[in-house]
């Protein structure tokens, strides 16, 4: 299938959407311009929704929200659903910008993880199509919280245990022991206060627990843990009375980054415990009170870990040799680590819709290096893809081919097969293929 695209306008519709050209061409004159569908990034997908809604590679923005707003002004201009929008936009003239978001974030909500993003400014003037290529990185913008209940207190505990967490006075959900989802509240201004509310019967006697923390940050994933820190008292018998005391429940708190821009474990909690903020409680041992069951070590503490030297890829859903059906709204992407630092990653591009004709067209081959093949760098750069010193001696890199699927998409069926030939600075060699199905 021969493109009709010309070569500028081709490489915006890689490296961002799906103009047409029938979108691009025969702007009326006026006070109107034409843009093309922006194009969209979402970062950290992967380990965002693990254990949650689903994997990076079968992540789907075609919902996703698009507004273009005018530079000074409160309103959108037009706004879109990211599937229903056209190959180029019309706007009035003027100074703009594209802020996309996942969906309208609730103050609480399980399973939907809030990810945002906004452009840089760009420019439409009238009776013209603005060929300047417009990419708008989300990444995630929300709190992520999961509630684990520990073995120990799941053997004491009654069927009315629960904790019940609250951001900003606002948001909340109740977790119980039987929740496997995970919970996202919404940031507000940068920052989140959080209360959580352990009650319930344990060991035949009601507990309760609160625990606040303060300036939790967007972008974090707070696990908080609740586990017994005590042998549960034994009813008397025969009357079933509880006898004797010290039932502690202790609450542990771990803080994940998902954005890479937070600092764990620097809150302050505000009142249960007073253990160190992010720290992991002693917790005592029933067996000999007077003993602390200090937290597990490694064997040899003074022996660090040594990270495997070995190549590897981690595609997620995407294993090497797998077959994947798409669409022009799918996620694709493989990390793949060098411990001994990049030497060059050469890729293979063999389709039945990206031709080498196709590719020569927008600056790329079939055959190209991500280190050495410089004349291919602007393109590469253009597509969002890592070149150059990005992964020369880089011991980790991110091959991202998302920005190909609008094409893939738009092209009609097709079989996409990349190879991706991996060499660190010792000399040692990996592949992994993978093939992108279009139907």
């Amino acid at each position: 299938m021969k493109l009709k695209y010309q070569a500028a306008l081709l490489t915006a519709a890689l490296a961002m959407g799906s103009c047409s050209s029938d979108d691009l061409y025969g702007v009326a004159e006026g006070s109107m311009g034409k843009v093309c569908k922006p194009g969209v990034e979402v970062s950290n997908v992967e380990k965002v929704i693990k254990d949650a809604a689903g994997s990076r590679a079968s992540y789907d923005i075609s919902n996703y929200i698009v507004d273009f707003t005018r530079q000074g002004e409160q309103i959108p201009v037009s706004s879109y659903v990211y599937k229903d929008m056209p190959g180029a936009v019309d706007l009035p003239e003027g100074s703009y910008t594209v802020s996309v978001r996942s969906h309208n974030v609730q103050k609480a909500e399980w399973d939907n993880p809030y990810f945002a993003g906004e452009s840089s400014a760009f420019t439409i003037t009238a009776g013209e199509f603005t060929e300047e290529v417009v990419l708008v990185k989300c990444t995630f913008q929300s709190l992520k919280v999961t509630v684990v209940f520990g073995p120990k207190l799941r053997a004491a505990m009654g069927d009315d245990v629960k904790v019940t967490v609250k951001a900003n006075d606002e948001g909340t959900l109740v977790f119980t022991p039987a929740e496997t989802r995970a919970g996202y509240f919404e940031a507000i201004n940068g920052s989140v206060s959080m209360a959580f509310h352990f009650e319930g019967t344990v060991g035949g006697r009601f507990e309760q627990i609160a625990n606040a923390f303060d300036n939790v940050e967007k972008g974090q994933h707070r696990i908080v843990t609740y586990e017994l820190g005590a042998k549960p008292p034994v009813p008397d018998q025969p009357t079933g009375g509880i006898s004797g005391d010290g039932i502690s429940i202790d609450m542990e708190y771990v803080d994940e980054d998902l954005t890479g821009t937070v600092d764990p474990g620097k809150e302050d909690v505000i009142g249960g415990d007073e253990e160190e903020p992010g720290q992991k409680p002693v917790i005592p041992d029933p067996e000999n009170p007077d003993q602390p069951d200090v937290p597990d070590q490694p064997e040899n503490p003074d022996q660090p870990v040594v990270p495997s030297d070995n190549i590897s890829f981690d595609g997620g859903e995407i294993k090497n040799g797998g077959s994947y059906t798409s669409t022009q709204f799918s996620v694709y992407a493989v990390k793949i680590s060098a411990p001994k630092g990049c030497a060059d990653i050469n890729v293979v591009i063999d389709s039945t819709s990206l031709t080498p004709e196709e590719l020569e067209g927008v600056g790329l081959s079939d055959k190209f290096s991500l280190v050495n093949d410089s004349q291919y760098f602007e393109a590469l750069s253009g597509l969002s893809l890592p070149c150059g010193d990005a992964v020369k001696n880089q011991t980790e890199v991110t091959f991202d081919i998302s920005s190909f699927m609008s094409l893939l998409g738009i092209l009609g069926p097709s079989s996409s097969t990349f190879t991706l030939d991996v060499t660190d600075n010792e000399g040692n060699n990996e592949k992994m293929s993978f093939t992108i199905i279009v139907e």
